[in-house]
């Protein structure tokens, strides 16, 4: 019999199996695959793994756990538990595993609404968290759907993204002109562009396309750096 037997595989059941086996206690970790960030390209927010895939992140912490000989794995869905004499019976991959003590790191499911194109943009260019994800999509207009207080507090978070991310660009334009007139361009004009397109993915540098426009000489209109470079 285990001493216990953890239910979910991703980042809680992996940090619970962590300490656990550096107790030395006999671990079983059952994992369905079912991470509730699986939709997603990059997982941000996470300390020293800013920008990585999730599915790199939960590997990495898988390896790592099962370097203690006391944590093993098991693929599959738990498909029943029951108590037993001194524990837990729980049913996954086709055999029943027994543990004094049970741990449930299932997460969490998203019920996404039904509406034409939503589960095709999940995790793509549709998001749970504003700040989970919203740095990358905060480059002009964003919206919220939802009810109740909850959804207030995401608009809110939303337009200040995205209010953010435009004055930044402001300024880097006002900044980086300055410093062309500094160097005897002056008159001359340097723009970030921001341009939305339908087949943006959001990745660390954004989810539109930028265009940084220059314009070296005073009345010249500012066409795209990489030409005039």
């Amino acid at each position: 019999m285990n001493d216990i037997i953890i239910v979910g595989g991703s980042y809680a059941g992996l940090a619970a199996a962590m300490q656990l086996g550096r107790a030395r206690r006999s671990v079983l970790v059952v994992d369905a695959g079912q991470r509730r960030n699986r939709f997603v390209s990059q997982a941000h927010g996470v300390l020293g793994f800013d920008g990585e895939s999730p599915a790199v992140i939960a590997t990495k912490g898988k390896q790592q756990v099962l370097e203690y000989p006391s944590v093993r794995w098991v693929d599959g869905a738990v498909t029943g538990a029951r108590s037993v004499a001194g524990g837990f019976a729980v049913s996954a991959g086709g055999e029943e595993h027994y543990g004094m003590r049970l741990i449930l790191a299932t997460g969490v499911v998203d019920d996404v609404p039904f509406i034409p194109g939503f589960r095709e943009r999940w995790g793509k260019t549709i998001f749970h968290c504003p700040y989970c994800d919203g740095y990358e999509l905060e480059r002009g207009k964003l919206g919220v759907l939802g009810a109740g207080p909850i959804a207030q507090h995401y608009a809110a978070a939303a337009a200040k993204l995205s209010a953010a991310r435009i004055l930044a660009a402001k300024k880097l334009g006002d900044d980086v002109s300055a410093l062309m007139a500094e160097r005897g361009m002056r008159g001359g004009r340097f723009e970030p562009a921001l341009e939305k397109t339908e087949t943006s993915t959001p990745n660390s540098q954004g989810a539109e396309r930028t265009e940084f426009l220059v314009s070296a000489n005073p009345g010249q209109p500012p066409r795209a750096l990489r030409k005039v470079a």
